[in-house]
């Protein structure tokens, strides 16, 4: 193969993939690439001709993949076909008469720090025979690489051939709710993309191997460990690791439950369906506001229903470890006592209540969700503190009784 061809007329090959040069946490990220489907047309009409690049087809770019240090190439099936000795294929680490024994043979690879160009103001390597090794690692410079493939033929510009290459990679995107007790145990949504489902997939959250419930290529359900603070969810399979630095934050449980479960029976993240002027609170769910600050309050549907019947409850104060308070029929934990639980004290001061009666007797008027519950334009005429939490029809909620806990708001007026 000659260097000066390859550099000479960088149109010759595409851009296939970015790859950057570091790792994430947890240990280094790789992509599989199965180039089977890379056909190559052999023909050696003329003995003497260079193996280069051949200009056609140009494949279309994956897009840039971030965070990858190393891509390894397999070929699983036909990596290689050749016409004159009879369509013989060479696959993985396979060897015929025509072919040197490469793991991925009739390739070219070099990389560049551009997507769209290889010039010598881009090239960040040499040209390479991909065959001679099948893992590939990105300079070491740092940044954002490109890795360009090709054909390797025996004849220049003789493929006609079109070609398309399947992508795998480890990726977590996000953790579904974000937050939880600090005693574990609540069931968690890892998304992401290219997770190989098998034995050798596993979490650990804060360091802590979390239990996998089920798995797919694009979820993961685990039960969460106990822990504490901002922890690391890692996932590890067949194709390496996967981090999302402090993804998940353990909270007490007095604050756990001010976060409701609207909407977990669906698999996806909880859903704030309880607002004052627009918000629900900061990561304690408090709200300051001044006596004079115009308020609104309001019930907003979950997004399994269009419209929801819902109970409401008004308490002074903050709720605290001892004031939480497990509701029956598997609807979780409350901030405090309500009035399915027997006239365990404290009772709300104030209930709104349009679901049933069995919760409770209602002396705020309400209307079902979406709908304002408290509307206040000159504001709370004097300082204090009340927590506010309900009951919402839920059509996703984690109760047979489709009844979901709503989350909570620790309103202080000063």
């Amino acid at each position: 193969m000659k260097t000066r061809r390859l550099l000479a007329a960088p149109w010759v090959i595409s851009s296939l993939l970015g790859i950057a040069a570091t790792a994430l946490a947890g240990g280094p990220n790789r992509a599989t690439f199965d180039v089977s489907a890379f056909c190559n047309l052999y023909q050696r009409t003329d003995p003497n001709a260079v193996t280069a690049l051949s200009t056609d087809p140009t494949p279309a770019p994956l897009g840039g993949i971030l965070h990858l240090q190393e891509v390894h190439l397999q070929a699983t099936g036909c990596a290689v076909y050749c016409i004159e000795c009879g369509a013989v294929c060479s696959g993985p680490n396979g060897e015929s008469s025509e072919f040197r024994g490469l793991p991925v043979y009739s390739l070219i690879g070099q990389w560049s720090t551009d997507p769209g160009v290889l010039d010598p103001n881009t090239v960040a390597s040499d040209p390479f025979f991909v065959g001679e090794n099948s893992v590939l690692a990105a300079p070491s410079g740092g940044g954002l690489y490109y890795l360009f493939l090709g054909y390797n033929d025996g004849i220049f510009d003789d493929n006609a051939s079109s070609f398309t290459v399947a992508a795998t990679w480890t990726q977590l995107s996000e953790v579904q709710p974000h937050e939880g007790v600090e005693s574990g145990g609540e069931t968690v949504n890892l998304i992401g993309s290219g997770f190989i489902p098998g034995p050798d997939l596993t979490v650990t959250i804060g360091g802590a191997p979390a239990t996998v419930l089920s798995m797919a290529s694009d979820r993961i359900r685990v039960a969460v460990p106990p822990g504490q603070s901002f922890a690391d969810v890692t996932v590890t399979d067949s194709l390496g690791a996967t981090s999302l630095p402090g993804a998940y934050r353990y909270v007490p449980s007095e604050v756990a439950a001010r976060f409701g479960n609207v909407g977990l029976g669906a698999e996806g993240d909880r859903e704030n369906v309880l607002f004052v002027n627009d918000l629900f609170g900061d990561a304690g769910r408090f709200l300051f506001f001044t006596t004079d600050t115009p308020l609104r309050i309001e019930m907003r549907a979950p997004a399994s229903r269009s419209t929801a019947p819902y109970a409401v409850y008004v308490w002074p104060g903050e709720p605290r470890a001892s004031t939480l308070t497990a509701q029956p029929y598997a609807l979780g934990t409350m901030c405090f006592p309500t009035p399915l639980n027997g006239g365990a004290q404290p009772q709300p001061i104030k209930i709104g209540n349009n679901l049933h009666r069995a919760f409770g007797t209602a002396n705020l008027r309400t209307a079902p969700a979406p709908s304002v519950l408290g509307n206040l334009p000159n504001g709370w005429r004097r300082p204090i503190l009340v927590t506010i939490q309900g009951f919402i029809r839920d059509d996703a909620s984690l109760s047979p009784t489709r009844v979901s806990i709503t989350n909570a708001i620790c309103l202080r007026i000063v």
